[in-house]
């Protein structure tokens, strides 16, 4: 049985999607990404070079502080909103940049995003490989456990696949944000660019 879930394709307008697009991987080149020299394999396993994950992001709303980017993006977020239908506040935006990599390896860390009551949304800005693959396991905040004896059940428990999201351009995942999940990287396209979104409610959405 699925969990929870929402999926709209082709959530945005063509041209804003493009526009978005062109923005973080114009033939200019000038969008500004941080590189990520740390691997974000699972760390329960021997990392070889040839599976050795790494990255690229840009942190466009984090702390409460916005960067010069964000602006461009608060349309998006007006969107996720309205089709809501529920005032949202927005925590944290980031966007990700993962090249293609030639490790078999399934996916990456399994993870939550924080460890407090929100939703995570996913936009995908290209289309690509690298799925997303959400698991059966969630964490729980409510079941008595100090914070750090859920971050080490995260680390070494074993997981299942409840679904598997492709991304796709212009495609919107949102999801309960203490479901555990993760990403993976490209091995056919050449990137996989992501706008990661954590974000609360005024009223439930599942």
């Amino acid at each position: 049985m699925k969990h929870p879930t929402l999926i709209v394709d082709n959530f945005l307008g063509k041209s804003y999607s493009d526009r978005i697009l062109d923005l973080v991987a114009g033939p200019q080149g000038a969008f500004p990404w941080s590189f990520i020299s740390s691997d974000i394999t699972d760390s329960r396993q021997p990392v070889t070079n040839q599976d050795l994950k790494i990255g690229f992001s840009n942190p466009l709303f984090v702390d409460g502080i916005p960067n010069e980017f964000f602006p461009l993006f608060l349309p998006m977020l007006d969107s996720i909103q309205d089709h809501l239908e529920t005032k949202c506040e927005f925590i944290r935006l980031r966007l990700a940049l993962q090249l293609k990599n030639g490790s078999d390896r399934p996916y990456n860390t399994p993870h939550v995003d924080m460890y407090d009551d929100h939703y995570t949304a996913l936009y995908y800005i290209n289309d690509s490989d690298g799925d997303t693959h959400l698991f059966e396991q969630y964490d729980l905040p409510h079941a008595g456990t100090s914070f750090f004896e859920r971050q080490h059940k995260i680390l070494v428990q074993q997981y299942t696949i409840n679904q598997t999201i492709s991304p796709k351009k212009n495609r919107l995942l949102i999801f309960d944000g203490h479901q555990i999940h993760a990403s993976s990287h490209p091995k056919e396209n050449p990137y996989r660019i992501v706008l990661n979104i954590n974000f609360k409610t005024e009223k439930p959405i599942f």
